[in-house]
């Protein structure tokens, strides 16, 4: 015989008191390690490992922290609130600073399109992916998913918290949210030996090296903007398609707004 369960509202009233309690503590957690990315100017990561539902009210709290047009969503879904792309499209953000990077890990995954777009997110900036169901997934790919901070659904915090950053790792013994560094020192001193290349001696180029997303293009605008402000000059960038340029030259426009021609040490 089928027997019906009479729920209570007091029953419901305490079911959503306890997962807006939930939500507040995730939220918490996931805020933590932003801020400790952003005192570091490194990039976090956080895997949201439930359904898609908590996924998505998770993820509506999570954007209030991030600037609207530097937000976007790799998958096929649809997501409120982000810039949604297609999962192999990924190179389209390429030229562009992205700061909330969401990317939906499913059978659709295209390893160089989150390469891609990767590149685009910046030092302080948070990669957060949407684990789906694992047997759809390529055992390398839930191999690497598994050494990631991860987030369960009925968790509390961010679990595996200590390897939460995507660059050097030889940084990670230093993390504090206490710690305080120049994020921008490295790229100065590229701004200073790009003006060098300029001044001194011909015929000596430079190579600037870095991991994607550290401010190369960045650099080369705000390098290009100085330069411009101290004599007349004419500079020329190249690229493989116009996207990539779109950091450098929004750079030297904010640049030239700012009308500051810093010393060159």
């Amino acid at each position: 015989m089928l027997r019906l369960a009479k729920v209570s509202n007091n029953d419901v009233t305490m079911a959503n008191h306890s997962l807006s309690f939930r939500i507040d503590s995730q939220l918490r957690s996931i805020t933590k390690l932003q801020q400790l990315a952003q005192s570091q100017f490194v990039r976090a990561v956080t895997v949201l490992n439930g359904e898609s539902q908590w996924q998505q009210t998770l993820l509506s709290h999570v954007l209030d922290h991030f600037p609207k047009q530097s937000r976007f969503h790799i998958g096929s879904a649809q997501i409120d609130g982000l810039v949604n792309i297609p999962p192999n499209q990924g190179k389209r953000l390429l030229g562009q600073d992205t700061q909330l990077l969401v990317i939906t890990i499913d059978s659709q995954f295209d390893a160089n399109s989150f390469n891609a777009a990767l590149g685009t997110l910046v030092g302080g900036g948070l990669l957060i992916l949407l684990q789906a169901e694992q047997s759809s997934l390529h055992p390398w790919l839930v191999e690497a998913i598994s050494a990631l901070p991860v987030l369960e659904e009925r968790s509390l915090e961010v679990v595996q918290p200590s390897c939460f950053c995507l660059d050097d790792e030889t940084r990670l013994a230093s993390l504090t949210l206490n710690s305080a560094i120049n994020p921008f020192e490295q790229q100065e001193e590229a701004i200073r030996l790009i003006h060098h290349v300029v001044s001194g001696h011909r015929k000596r180029p430079l190579i600037l090296t870095a991991d994607r997303g550290r401010g190369k293009s960045s650099a080369l605008g705000i390098a290009a903007a100085r330069l411009n402000g101290q004599r007349p000059l004419r500079v020329l960038i190249t690229a493989p398609s116009k996207s990539a340029v779109v950091s450098a030259l929004t750079h030297f426009n904010s640049e030239l707004q700012d009308s500051v021609c810093l010393p060159i040490a």
